[in-house]
């Protein structure tokens, strides 16, 4: 979290420098920075969370491949709780899941 801050507040500072550059000033350089600073942490949080999507679906498939149901099943859960909001699996998330489970054994 702490290196999600950091970035998000360089970044500021810099877009705050390039503009105070551009308007030739400061007080619109700060402005900028303080009104870039909320949409720079918003695109930083949904990056990491797409991340976090993407590797919980590379270690379901992972488990998968490797014939190990109970690890698919942690897997899965875990992978398609990172597609709610909520974090809450539906029916049909555990019906996808028993899904690939069964083809597993083909």
């Amino acid at each position: 979290m702490f290196k999600i801050v950091g970035f998000v507040f360089i970044g500021s500072c810099i877009l705050g420098v390039i503009f105070g550059k551009i308007f030739n000033s400061s007080g619109v350089g700060w402005f900028s920075a303080v009104i870039s600073s909320p949409f720079l942490f918003a695109m930083m949080l949904d990056r990491l969370k797409q991340q976090e999507i993407d590797d919980t679906k590379a270690l379901y498939d992972q488990a998968l491949a490797s014939g190990n149901k109970r690890l698919a099943l942690h897997y899965g859960r875990q992978y398609y709780a990172s597609l709610r909001e909520d974090g809450r699996l539906t029916t049909y998330d555990e019906q996808a899941i028993q899904n690939d489970l069964l083809s597993m054994d083909k």
